[in-house]
């Protein structure tokens, strides 16, 4: 009698632990520079958007709007579109785009970005990055790792000077188009 008692004992315990079951971290929510993602899949709106990318390699395209990104893990292509773009490039060698919009903020590992139009401020953060302010005015931060940046065509409009900076932390880093380097 005293073994079934035990037996009956283990199931009530058992059954009562399923009942309250710890949710799984496949459940948590994942965010983006603090924010909730607006939008489900890798294509943005015309509004303004939070998409949050997968650890595989992906394709974003935030489209207009002022979106935030942040790509994740593998190696992606991620296209800012119009607006005012906040894009965070996560682990792994990414291929960012800023397209057109002022500023075009951008952070990555080991990283290939492109600021586009619009005053950029664009910081490649750890690993070897290849960052390309292109038009207007950027400001570029290499980082530590050995950096490629090239600081565009930009030429501020107010006093007609050229005004792309450029600055790397740590490696052997190369400038071009940079009218002030700080290193």
């Amino acid at each position: 009698m005293v073994r079934r008692i035990g037996f009956v004992a283990a199931a009530i315990v058992a059954l009562a632990t399923a009942a309250v079951a710890v949710p799984s971290p496949a459940f948590a929510v994942v965010t983006c520079n603090g924010q909730q993602e607006t939008v489900s899949g890798n294509t943005g709106t015309a509004g303004d958007d939070v998409i949050i990318g997968t650890d595989g390699n992906d394709v974003i395209d935030g489209r207009g709007g002022d979106d935030t990104i942040c790509a994740r893990g593998g190696v992606d292509n991620v296209y800012g579109g119009r607006g005012e773009d906040l894009i965070f490039g996560g682990p792994g060698p990414d291929f960012i785009w800023g397209d057109s919009g002022s500023p075009t903020t951008t952070f990555g590992d080991s990283d290939t970005i492109f600021g586009g139009d619009g005053e950029d401020y664009i910081d490649g953060q750890i690993g070897a990055d290849d960052l390309n302010g292109e038009a207007d005015s950027d400001t570029l931060l290499g980082g530590d790792g050995g950096d490629d940046l090239d600081g565009g065509t930009g030429q501020a409009e107010t006093t007609g000077a050229v005004t792309d900076l450029c600055e790397g932390e740590g490696g052997s880093d190369t400038y071009t188009n940079c009218e002030q380097i700080v290193n």
